[in-house]
């Protein structure tokens, strides 16, 4: 496989797609909102501590993914 195969089948991984960009962006959001939701209300120390590790890492995923799209979303315009 050549470089220029290699960059014809990646091509698809590097257009802008904003269907996909809301759906991974919102769901992200969601899970994370969710996570720490169930963190503040949890009784138990163990559940908290997990609920805010997941909730921290879906917040972050989703700032950093909206932040990426919207860079290639400007450099596509």
């Amino acid at each position: 496989m050549n470089l220029i195969e290699t960059k014809r089948l990646l091509a698809d991984f590097t257009t802008p797609q904003p269907a996909a960009f809301w759906k991974e962006t919102l769901g992200t959001g969601a899970i994370g909102w969710a996570a720490f939701a169930v963190g503040m209300t949890s009784q138990q120390p163990w559940l908290t501590g997990v609920a805010f590790g997941v909730g921290l890492g879906a917040v972050m995923s989703s700032l950093v993914h909206a932040t990426l799209s919207a860079v290639k979303l400007a450099e596509a315009a």
